[in-house]
């Protein structure tokens, strides 16, 4: 890095640019994953393997420290404890579903929406972002000011991942039993399934580039609530103060603000403004998958796409989060559950290690368990023994009950469908579950 002779004063710049960037990475570490001892029992939930508060850890990064107006630009007081690990999403599909997160809030289902998914999550795994106070730029800050963002790269990898298509069950499925258990799968919630419309493969909303996404029903199923104590987190805006919120109704970024128009002020600016610093075909790709879907968005000719490139990327990404409202019912996304077999642990916090554990009621599901590859073809899901994390096991809790709803973030509570069904009727519906 600085040769066989470096100076004295090379080796100083070294260190202090060393420095700076331990103290904002360590401050960002401390601050989400151990904080100070507290009366709070949540605090300083350990993550575990195959899980990440990818939510929490996104709105510490990009609110703590990214946007601030000292040198360092870290504001300490706008990062918490990411004390709510999720579970890791399967991608294929991915870029199907027409809303994603878990608690699905966010929009999907087109390139725009996939890039500003792409660039959050680019942010929350500590690619450079430094929005700076520029009076020559758009708005008055530059958000691609010292930025990592490869825009090609994301889109090249959003086609990549439409590719990957759903694992098939390595055994060999069992039709008639696999017939039976569609037909309980298809019954009501109240005589054990999850029709009618249930992880269905149906149309969705459409996007301003694809009128073809799937159907992401959002429900309320009684599982873990404490992803959505974070959802609601308000700081310090810094740079961004003053800034326009992308969307309807008009609105700019106040002094303290909501951390998720934080975010997605940062991720919407960033892409909108990425025409002008890297040319009006940045984004060829996802122009021209504007111009496969004509019915959705009816502009005629490349060449006038790259012309309003901005408008339709302000258009795409002005409804790209929705926040749930403190009085809104708590949902969670309910995706297609093709390759479901192959995605154990199960529940959006990975609480519950089998699809056979699942059609248990809460109470009755294993308390802890061990993480791993290995699996258990029977029970669909992880096998009982495992190795490759040595003797960690995953304690849930199960604290729920008569309306009460488990906020330790290990919860195992929720998702009843199926679990006062028979035996031999849970094992027709596992069939057919093996066969999505």
């Amino acid at each position: 890095m600085l040769g066989s002779s470096p100076s004295d004063d090379a080796q100083k710049q070294l260190r202090e640019r060393a420095g700076a960037w331990f103290a904002s990475y360590d401050t960002l570490i401390q601050a989400s994953l151990h904080p100070k001892p507290s009366d709070d029992k949540h605090v300083a939930l350990p993550w575990g393997p195959a899980r990440a508060d990818c939510v929490g850890m996104i709105f510490n990064r990009v609110a703590g420290l990214d946007i601030g107006t000292t040198p360092n630009r870290i504001i300490a007081g706008n990062m918490a404890p990411a004390d709510a690990p999720v579970r890791y999403p399967f991608v294929w599909n991915a870029s199907d579903q027409d809303w994603t997160q878990w608690p699905g809030f966010a929009q999907n289902g087109d390139g725009i929406t996939g890039l500003g998914r792409n660039v959050g999550e680019v942010f929350g795994v500590f690619g450079v972002f430094h929005p700076t106070n520029d009076p020559l730029a758009i708005g008055g800050v530059d958000y691609l000011a010292d930025s990592s963002l490869q825009f090609f790269n994301l889109q090249r990898l959003e086609n990549l991942i439409r590719q990957i298509k759903p694992p098939a069950w390595p055994g060999k499925i069992e039709d008639q039993l696999a017939a039976k258990g569609k037909d309980i799968f298809d019954r009501q919630p109240k005589d054990g399934g999850c029709g009618p419309s249930c992880h269905r493969e149906e149309k969705g909303e459409a996007r301003l580039c694809n009128s073809d996404s799937w159907k992401t029903p959002r429900q309320p199923v009684g599982t873990d609530i404490r992803e959505y104590r974070g959802l609601g987190r308000v700081g310090d805006t810094g740079v961004l103060a003053g800034q326009i919120i992308p969307g309807l109704p008009f609105a700019t970024l106040k002094s303290t603000d909501s951390l998720a128009s934080v975010l997605k002020t940062s991720v919407a600016q960033s892409v909108i403004q990425a025409p002008l610093k890297y040319g009006a075909f940045t984004f060829e790709p996802i122009l021209a998958e504007c111009l496969k879907n004509k019915e959705a968005n009816p502009l005629a000719a490349i060449e006038f796409l790259a012309e309003n490139t901005k408008d339709i990327l302000r258009q795409g990404l002005g409804e790209l989060y929705k926040i749930p409202a403190p009085s809104d019912p708590i949902v969670f996304e309910s995706r297609v559950l093709h390759g479901v077999w192959a995605t154990a642990p199960y529940l959006h916090n990975g609480s519950v290690p089998t699809l056979w554990e699942l059609l248990k009621p809460p109470a009755a599901r294993v308390p802890s368990f061990k993480i791993g590859p290995a699996y258990d073809l029977d029970n669909v899901g992880l096998a009982a023994e495992q190795k490759k994390f040595g003797a960690y096991e995953f304690q849930t809790t199960a604290d729920c009950g008569a309306g009460k709803m488990d906020d330790s973030g290990n919860s195992r509570c929720g998702h009843d469908y199926g679990t006062w069904l028979k035996e031999d009727e849970k094992k027709a519906l596992l069939e057919y579950l093996k066969s999505l």
